[in-house]
């Protein structure tokens, strides 16, 4: 008994370290990182106006002002920023396939898009993570950590239909199918309008 244990803490602690050690891979190029990223300038700007600020999703908001209020320089909310992006995904993903989970973050090119899009992929993150405790009937975590995302970036409530979804028990082949193709119909009518107003704000 005292060895089984004494192995599955070994293999505790070298995942531990394995998750630390992938987390400032990702978090330090992202925090130490210098006018790289098309969304760095704005950011940067953003941080000095505070009507800007009251005008974007609440918590960046807050995330800024508390900077801010530190005497922080602006260098500070993109170190932030990676920790909430790097946190969920190098800690919270699901266990059995970690390192095939950050390999594919990593080619699929979704650490890059970070360096673009901080509220989003803080969102994404959240939304991860959220879907993890989802899974694990968590329900109460979920819903926080699913309004944490929509806090810093609108588009998570794109994933609220998938969410409500997947805590419904669906056992008839006929209303799976159906449900799929009603979703399908939908993102490609999202798809279609959303071009329509981009065009006519383009033109």
């Amino acid at each position: 008994f005292l060895i089984f244990s004494a192995t599955i803490w070994i293999d505790f602690l070298s995942l531990v370290a394995l998750s630390f050690i992938v987390f400032l891979i990702l978090l330090l190029p992202a925090s130490l990182r210098y006018e790289t990223g098309t969304d760095y300038g704005t950011y940067a700007k953003m941080f000095f106006s505070d009507a800007k600020l009251d005008a974007i999703e609440p918590l960046w908001g807050v995330l800024n002002k508390v900077v801010a209020s530190l005497n922080l320089s602006v260098q500070w909310i993109f170190v932030f920023a990676a920790v909430l992006i790097y946190y969920p995904i190098c800690f919270k993903l699901d266990r059995k396939h970690y390192c095939l989970s950050i390999v594919l973050y990593v080619i699929l090119g979704f650490y890059f898009k970070s360096f673009n899009g901080l509220r989003q992929m803080i969102a994404v993150s959240f939304i991860l993570w959220s879907f993890v405790d989802l899974e694990k009937r968590k329900y109460i975590r979920s819903i926080i950590l699913l309004i944490i995302g929509y806090s810093f970036h609108v588009s998570a409530l794109l994933i609220l239909p998938c969410f409500v979804i997947s805590c419904i028990k669906i056992k008839n082949k006929y209303v799976i199918w159906q449900t799929k193709n009603n979703l399908k119909y939908i993102i490609k009518k999202a798809g279609r309008i959303y071009g329509e107003i981009f065009r006519c704000f383009k033109s």
